[in-house]
């Protein structure tokens, strides 16, 4: 038995499988535009621009809109995942600890 076939169920790089990080990064970089956006807003508001204010709200509608639908996509994309990138439970029986005693030493 090679070494190799040890680690044959295993990612590489680590013991967690790599998670992407396209969508999180896309809704990381709207929420920070969001909330510069609410800044805006509300210097708008204060300063009685009605012009302003009614651009940045919908310029802040379409970014929750787009939020949404990101958020709404990564978690049909997280339900989706086939079963097979997960890890398997391993249960360890009485009568299975026989077969993992090392007998090589």
């Amino acid at each position: 038995m090679g070494i190799s076939s040890v680690n044959a169920g295993w990612p590489s790089g680590g013991y967690e499988p790599q998670k992407g990080t396209g969508a999180d990064a896309k809704i990381q970089a709207l929420e920070q535009k969001l909330t510069q956006l609410g800044r805006e807003r509300e210097e708008a508001i204060s300063r009685r621009d009605e012009k302003k204010k009614r651009e940045l709200e919908r310029q802040i509608e379409k970014i929750e809109r787009q939020l949404e639908q990101l958020k709404r996509q990564e978690k049909k994309e997280k339900e989706t995942a086939p079963e097979a990138s997960r890890q398997p439970e391993t249960v360890l029986r009485p009568s299975d600890v026989g077969n993992y005693i090392d007998t090589c030493g």
